[in-house]
């Protein structure tokens, strides 16, 4: 199995940082520093998933803006675009992203260390 990894520290990531309520939200519950891991399987390529995605926000916006029917055909050519950027539908993909996500939680639960106790 190939496995690359990417961090944010060492600049070899390309994805935005973890800001906001999240992180410290995490922290202050468990009472432990956090690590927000992501796993990302390359099913169409970047730009066309940036698309759908932007397709996916803009018609959410459009509630009012758009003919009903209109909007009925976009929304459907919008979801079938989404789903098709982050999952192919086929066995033989579903098994290998099973088989790297339970690589992956084995990876990092055999890392981790208990929390402190409160």
């Amino acid at each position: 199995m190939r496995v690359n990894f990417t961090s944010l520290v060492s600049g070899t990531a390309v994805s935005s940082p973890v800001e906001g309520l999240f992180p410290a939200f995490a922290e202050a519950l468990l009472g432990a520093k956090c690590l927000a891991v992501t796993q990302e399987f390359g099913v169409r390529n970047p730009l066309s998933t940036l698309w759908a995605l932007r397709a996916d926000a803009w018609i959410r916006r459009q509630v009012d803006a758009v003919d009903p029917k209109r909007r009925a055909r976009l929304e459907t050519r919008i979801q079938a675009s989404v789903r098709k950027a982050f999952c192919c539908f086929s066995a033989s993909w579903e098994q290998a992203v099973m088989e790297q996500f339970t690589w992956l939680v084995r990876r990092l639960a055999g890392s981790m260390t208990a929390a402190p106790q409160r």
